[in-house]
């Protein structure tokens, strides 16, 4: 399957080439039945120019089933569902079956009511949040066989009765798995008790699922497409035996088939592992013995010696005059006096980068030049010639970022430098009335100056800042490295995920432009439904639903829909080149203009990657909401909590705080509207553990919270108590987000009455 990223983006004809084609996730199209595609949802695809052929043809798929129904019934609400960032094709297919999954068994075990919403249509929309080009690629390497035949048998159990269902496969046996069990060949029947006989039919059926899954994810094992097809629509028959344990319901064909995946996304994942390189030979020459003997020994020390030895020699070259110390702390305006270095040291660790540099170089053209693939078997050498480079490049983009993310202004940078160069009162007298600004800023809620709006206004709103540029280098130098280190190896998992980190403010912008192209392929999308002849009983509600960044996409989404995007033409675009946004060109009309068959009731950010103010001045945005923004987030987000107001200024996110100074502005006759806040509930324990979807307005009663009838309701979720496990590091409970309780919330924030 990844094998089909590398095809051009047109055939010979000039026609558009998919992207992944038949092997595209959640398309129902009949001819398209098998483990692979089979979903309860769409997924839908932006970003990739080779997409569009994709999302052309799901377009008039959703077209043909909102016009007609599904299940002898129309169409009831739309869940417009976003991921987040670090998610390529596999990774957000990944994310959609762990939730939507849990959701069908939820309803199947009577757990969410689904009463009036009971048809429901999901779009999960895909966009590349990875740095690393898309494609369907597990990045976390192979998966544990033995977690996934323990997450299978956790959530299946043979099916007793013999019926299956006949949307599953065309031609499926109607016997039972017990009497499927019982004729299995090579098992040994009278040594066996049923029980077992049953057992070892259930781990070679889920032994075979397990390793298609395999031969079509991990990096290591190319797969004929023709294969995957044959392989995929077999699989099925053999998932029919099957059930999802403890269902009143049984679970539909497509709930099954996410299942089972969400049993593979969940299962260990064991790294990148590749071939043994080295050709049988009697005895090794100095330099290999040498080289293995290296690479052993840091291997076991870890990473921590390199950079200690790398700071142990750096160290020799500092000079700190012990006077001069004594004399900076005897005068009270030189206490902040910076150590005095050698100018010797300084070009020291210049030559070192340029050095380094140029190796990484040398290591990219080896290693890619000659096809080289040799497994890492400890530690990279070239890496000691990475860390002095790498150093040099992202400290002044670690030091801009702190010191605006402390003072909110990028004038800290200038006092520091004032400093640096001798000038103490000039540069701490400026530190000082930054922060006096900061404090009088936060107190009256000014916006920010100098950081990125993540949403489109207008047609010279910038796409990139200095961020941008500073951070430009320090990935380049990163990118050098991942290309010249085998996958294989603890330094490309540690690279990539400071790379991941880095590329913060991409996804930033990218998440953005997501959005914008997504609301106006449901703008136009909904004039397409509107111009069905047939009657429709009542509108369908819209619900719009993001993670993390994909907070920015349904955000934006909205926004979209309901507001005018003046054109430009392309001559200006063309001025323009990166400094501004692509999407200035598109044009969508505004969604209250027509009549559309869609109505927007529910905006839910599960923590939100975006700005807690975001919705300031967005009373048009606001308009359109028929029913609830909510915003759940958590104090244990260490990723919205601590990195992103790091990478913005100070500016505090939604998924750490919740929302605040929603709508506001001025009327045309210059009267000012008052800013909107959201009501907070969730305090004291009330979300700490949750079976089923709570009343909210029960919870506001036992809160003593009033929540306004003006629409749209605006709600905080808090859910510190239940969204809090995970790396702090890496985002704390950033992404812990795939349980039954988080479902609950959300499902409890979309149909607030």
């Amino acid at each position: 399957m990844a094998a089909k990223l590398n095809e051009p983006t047109v055939d010979d004809s000039g026609t558009m080439v998919p992207l992944v084609g038949d092997c595209l996730p959640g398309w129902h199209s009949p001819e398209r039945k098998n483990i692979l595609t089979k979903r309860p949802y769409y997924i839908i695809p932006f970003g990739d120019p080779r997409y569009e052929a994709d999302r052309s043809k799901i377009r008039d798929d959703i077209l043909e089933r909102i016009k007609s129904g599904q299940n002898d019934k129309p169409i009831s609400d739309i869940y417009v569902l976003s991921h987040g960032w670090h998610r390529n094709l596999f990774a957000g297919v990944s994310a959609y079956d762990r939730l939507v999954s849990r959701l069908f068994v939820l309803l199947a075990r009577g757990r969410i009511d689904p009463g009036e919403f009971g048809n429901p249509l999901f779009l999960a929309i895909h966009w590349n949040s990875d740095p690393e080009p898309d494609a369907w690629i597990d990045r976390g390497g192979r998966r544990d066989k033995d977690s996934f035949l323990a997450n299978a048998r956790a959530l299946f159990v043979p099916r007793d009765s013999p019926q299956p269902s006949a949307a599953m496969a065309p031609e499926v046996s109607t016997e039972s798995a017990k009497d499927r069990a019982v004729k299995a060949p090579g098992i040994d029947k009278p040594a066996m008790g049923l029980r077992d006989v049953h057992l070892a039919q259930f781990t070679t059926d889920m032994e075979s699922i397990f390793a298609l899954m395999s031969k079509i994810s991990a990096p290591d094992t190319p797969m004929a497409q023709s294969e995957i097809t044959a392989q995929s629509l077999d699989l099925l028959s053999q998932l029919e035996y099957y059930e999802v344990a403890g269902l009143e319901i049984p679970a539909t064909p497509e709930a099954k088939v996410s299942t089972i995946w969400r049993c593979y996304f969940e299962a260990q994942p064991k790294g990148f592992l590749v071939d043994q390189s080295d050709a049988p030979k009697a005895v090794g020459w100095t330099w290999t013995n040498l080289t293995t003997l290296l690479k052993y020994v840091i291997g076991i020390v870890g990473f921590g010696f390199a950079i200690t030895g790398l700071k142990s020699g750096i160290s020799k070259y500092f000079v700190f005059p012990k006077q001069q110390i004594a004399n900076d702390w005897s005068n009270p305006l030189h206490k902040f006096h910076l150590p005095s270095y050698d100018g010797k040291a300084w070009l020291s660790i210049v030559v070192a980068a340029v050095v380094g540099y140029l190796l990484l170089w040398l290591a990219v053209i080896f290693r890619e030049g000659t096809k080289n693939q040799r497994s890492a078997k400890g530690f990279p050498p070239q890496t000691v010639g990475w860390l002095p480079t790498q150093l040099l490049v992202t400290t002044p983009a670690l030091l801009f970022l702190l010191l605006t993310y402390l003072f909110r202004s990028w004038m800290a940078v200038l006092s520091v430098a004032a400093i640096a160069c001798g000038w103490y009162t000039l540069g701490i007298g400026t530190l000082i009335v930054l922060t006096i600004m900061s404090l009088i800023a936060s107190s009256m809620d000014w916006r920010l100056s100098g950081v990125f709006r993540e949403k489109l206004k207008a047609p010279g709103d910038h796409a990139v800042n200095v961020r941008d540029y500073l951070v430009g280098p320090a990935r380049h130098v990163i990118s050098l490295l991942i290309r010249s280190v085998p996958e294989d190896s603890a330094v490309y998992r540690i690279v990539t995920t400071l790379d991941n980190q880095l590329a913060f403010f991409k996804m930033q912008r990218d998440g953005t432009e997501a959005g914008c192209q997504v609301g106006g392929w449901i703008h136009d999308l909904a004039v397409e439904v509107g111009r069905d002849p047939r009657p429709r009983p009542e509108k369908i509600r819209l619900h719009a639903i993001g993670h993390s960044f994909g907070a920015l996409v349904v955000q934006n989404a909205v926004r979209t829909c309901a507001l005018t995007i003046k054109g430009i033409t392309s001559d200006q675009i063309k001025g323009m080149k990166r400094r501004f946004w692509a999407q200035s060109m598109q044009t969508t009309r505004p969604m209250g203009d027509v009549d559309l068959p869609f109505e927007l009731q529910t905006i839910c950010l599960i923590q939100g990657a975006s700005a807690s103010d975001w919705f300031r001045y967005e009373e048009e945005t606001l308009s359109r909401v028929t029913g609830t923004i909510a915003c759940i987030y958590s104090g244990y987000d260490t990723a919205n909590g601590v990195l992103y107001p790091l990478a913005n200024n100070g500016r505090m996110a939604a998924g750490y705080v919740g929302l605040c100074n929603l709508g506001g502005g001025k009327h045309a006759n210059g009267t000012r509207v008052p800013f909107r806040q959201a009501v907070s509930l969730g305090g004291g324990g009330d979300f700490a553990l949750l079976i089923e979807p709570p009343s909210l307005s029960a919870v506001a009663m036992t809160e003593n919270k009033f929540v306004p009838t003006d629409i749209p309701r605006l709600l905080n979720l808090d859910a510190s108590r239940i969204v809090y496990q995970g790396s702090i590091p890496l985002g704390g409970g950033h992404d812990d987000i795939f349980k039954d309780d988080v479902i609950h919330l959300a499902w409890a924030a979309c149909h607030y009455r």
